[in-house]
C-alpha cells in the first residue's frame, strides 16, 4: 500500500517542481522585459536637450567575488522643465559596458564640452547622456526561457497537451519577439547579438527533434 501511494505521489511531486521551474522561469524573465522595456522607451520617446560636461572619471568597483567593474561617472548639467538640472546618469539603463567603454566614453565627453542630453517629456529629472542599446537585457530573458521550457515539460508531461509543440512554440515565440525587439531599438551592430540569436534558433530546432525523437521512442517502446 505504501509503495503504491509513494508511485502516485511521485508525477505530483514531478509536476509540482516543474511549476515551481516555471514560476522562477517568469520572474527572471519579467525581470528582463521591464529592462528591455525601460531602455526601449528611454531611447524611442526621450527628448534632446542642451547639455554641458562638468566632471567625468572611470570609476571602479571591486566585487565580493574579487571581480571589478567600470563605470563611466560623467556629471553634467542640462536644461529641463525651465530651470537648469544635474545628472550623472550616462546611459538609458544602468549597466557596466566594460572598462574600455568607460576609458572611451570619458574621454569623449570632456569637462566643459558642449552636447545633447536625452530627457524624459514626463519627468524632467529623468535623464541619461549617451543614447546607445546595450543587448545585456535581452540576456536576461533568453537564458531563464530553458528553465521555463524544463518545467513546462515536467508539469505538462502526460498531459493532453502537445508539450513539445507547444515548448518549441514558447522558446521560438519568446527568441522572434526579442529579437524584432531589439533591432527596433538597435543603435549599433553588436556581434554579441547575432551571435546569440543564431545559437539561440539553433539550439531550439536541434533540441526539440531530438526530444521528439525520445518520447516517440519511448511511446513505441513495449511494455
Amino acid at each position: 500500500m505504501g509503495i503504491k501511494a509513494m508511485s502516485q505521489s511521485t508525477p505530483a511531486r514531478q509536476r509540482a517542481s516543474g511549476w515551481l521551474f516555471i514560476v522562477a522561469a517568469l520572474f527572471f524573465i519579467g525581470v528582463g522585459v521591464t529592462m528591455t522595456v525601460e531602455q526601449a522607451y528611454a531611447l524611442k520617446f526621450y527628448r534632446p536637450t542642451d547639455a554641458t560636461i562638468v566632471v567625468g572619471v572611470v570609476a571602479s568597483k571591486r566585487g565580493t567575488r574579487g571581480g571589478t567593474t567600470y563605470r563611466a561617472n560623467i556629471h553634467y548639467t542640462y536644461y529641463a522643465g525651465g530651470r537648469l538640472r544635474h545628472s550623472n546618469q550616462v546611459t538609458a539603463i544602468d549597466t557596466d559596458p566594460g572598462e574600455d567603454w568607460a576609458e572611451r566614453t570619458v574621454a569623449n565627453f570632456p569637462p566643459g564640452k558642449a552636447t545633447v542630453a536625452y530627457v524624459s517629456t514626463k519627468d524632467p529629472d529623468k535623464v541619461y547622456l549617451v543614447k546607445e542599446s546595450f543587448f545585456g537585457p535581452y540576456l536576461f530573458v533568453l537564458f531563464p526561457v530553458g528553465h521555463l521550457i524544463a518545467g513546462l515539460m515536467t508539469a505538462l508531461d502526460g498531459s493532453r497537451y502537445s508539450v513539445e509543440r507547444l515548448c518549441l512554440a514558447v522558446w521560438m515565440g519568446v527568441g522572434l519577439l526579442a529579437g524584432v525587439h531589439y533591432l527596433w531599438i538597435a543603435t549599433q551592430f553588436e556581434w554579441l547579438a547575432v551571435i546569440t540569436f543564431a545559437a539561440y534558433g539553433i539550439v531550439g530546432v536541434l533540441g526539440f527533434r531530438a526530444v521528439g525523437r525520445e518520447r516517440r521512442t519511448h511511446r513505441l517502446r513495449p511494455g
